[in-house]
């Protein structure tokens, strides 16, 4: 599958995988990572829902810390559609988060995906 045309769960699952996130399941209705919480002791993992696609509370913050990284993150919108660059990658999507997520995973794994 080329990074172009992930969207949704599958494009998140593809970004936690980057992330190096141990996913809990993904299907039609979302992604879920584990995560360490800590509401008593012990400590326990328990699976998030996980959008970074979608959720600026979850794409933002990785975005910041590739730009500390030294990526550049830019993004032009034309047509109801944004491309956004990110090194060498430049993906469109049609709000930001998705189009800066398909550049980040195809900054991991290239702009064409391993078979599953």
């Amino acid at each position: 599958m080329d990074v172009c045309e992930l969207e949704g769960a599958g494009l998140d699952s593809w970004v936690a995988r980057s992330e190096d996130f141990e996913i809990a399941h993904c299907s039609e209705t979302g992604c879920y990572v584990h995560t360490f919480w800590r509401q008593s002791h012990p400590f326990f993992y328990r699976p998030l829902r996980y959008q970074p696609s979608q959720n600026w509370s979850q794409g933002g913050p990785l975005l910041d810390r590739l730009t500390h990284m030294g990526l550049e993150v830019a993004w032009i919108e034309a047509g109801g559609k944004v491309a956004c660059t990110l090194g060498p990658f430049c993906m469109k999507g049609e709000h930001l988060l998705q189009a800066a997520m398909r550049c980040y995973v195809a900054s991991v794994w290239g702009e064409h995906l391993p078979d599953e």
